[in-house]
């Protein structure tokens, strides 16, 4: 199941930190589902079950709660892993935004201060990267979650942030005819 929530992130250590288990034991139970044919990961950088559809079982197999519970702590373990030793941000390449993005949907609201700026500022990227890519709904998702994630306050300590996310989102929702998300965003923007 941790193979499976954890994608392209799922290294062994990573699994390892996320499960509150040591690392020979993680890496002996991926050499046994790797001998069942279940999960592909020696040569690889990040373990992964190689059937779509024993993936999708194993997520269907978990409940909503524990999997926001486990989502959580792995990306949680990807953040510590990808941390400089002198501490400040982690160092995460796009795809690994994405990942986490992915990671730490619904569990907004259990980050730290410092796990939401960071959360925000990968929202932001990502959604410029998307909308690069023409990926103009992913592109105003990333953006939503943003805003939800700063919350109303940050019109007071960051106005020029939040105008520009609402803008930014607005031309989003215009390009995929959301016509009303268009009109609430642009009347937040200009309250």
């Amino acid at each position: 199941q941790a193979v499976a929530l954890a994608g392209s992130v799922g290294t062994p250590q990573v699994i390892a930190e996320a499960l509150e288990l040591p690392l020979d034991a993680v890496a002996a139970s991926l050499d046994r589902l790797a001998t069942e044919h279940l999960v592909v990961w020696r040569d690889e950088p990040a373990a992964r079950i190689g059937d779509d559809a024993v993936r999708q079982a194993a997520l269907d197999s978990i409940e909503s709660v524990a999997s926001a519970q486990l989502r959580l702590r792995m990306a949680r373990a990807v953040i510590a892993a990808r941390r400089s030793a002198i501490g400040g941000a982690p160092s995460i390449g796009s795809a690994e935004r994405f990942e986490l993005l992915r990671l730490l949907e619904g569990s907004e609201h259990a980050l730290s201060a410092e796990e939401s700026a960071w959360y925000v500022a990968w929202c932001e990227d990502a959604a410029r990267i998307a909308r690069r890519g023409g990926a103009y709904a992913a592109a105003l998702d990333l953006q939503l979650r943003a805003i939800g994630q700063l919350g109303p306050v940050a019109w007071r300590d960051q106005p020029a942030r939040m105008f520009e996310l609402h803008l930014r989102a607005a031309e989003n929702a215009l390009v995929i005819d959301r016509t009303a998300l268009v009109d609430q965003l642009l009347d937040s923007a200009w309250a």
